[in-house]
């Protein structure tokens, strides 16, 4: 997938819940995102600011936004704005599906299947694709 059809991916998770703009603030730093984390780093991505926008997308995960949990793991999945990382997709797509994410949870499922960023694992792929089919 490329870098744009990432971004459009995100673009579409900001639409599922739009946000009121958020104020980019940058006074000879990293650029401060006040309200809506999530929606910001996706403008700090889309205004092509990687490195801030990256910031922002970990900043919104981190205090539990479970579509910035999911994006770094497609992020790290794919490689795309950070080193490609499947460990670490699969430690994003775990902490979004805990908080009940099913697109984390089917996502999870397939790479416990496959085992892509861990070992295969047929009884946990089983366990995740269930839950995301409650």
């Amino acid at each position: 997938m490329t870098t744009l059809s990432l971004l459009g991916a995100l673009m579409m998770l900001q639409a599922v819940n739009p946000y009121t703009p958020t104020p980019v603030v940058k006074a000879g730093g990293p650029a401060v995102c006040d309200g809506d984390r999530f929606g910001c780093a996706v403008d700090l991505l889309r205004d092509g600011q990687r490195l801030d926008g990256v910031d922002a997308m970990h900043a919104a995960a981190a205090v539990g936004d479970v579509r910035a949990q999911r994006a770094l793991g497609l992020m790290f999945l794919r490689g795309e704005y950070v080193a490609a990382d499947q460990r670490e997709a699969v430690r994003w797509f775990k902490r979004a599906a805990s908080r009940g994410d099913r697109q984390s949870m089917d996502v999870l499922a397939k790479l416990y299947e496959r085992g892509i960023g861990t070992a295969p694992d047929p009884a946990k792929a089983a366990l995740w694709r269930s839950r995301a089919e409650r």
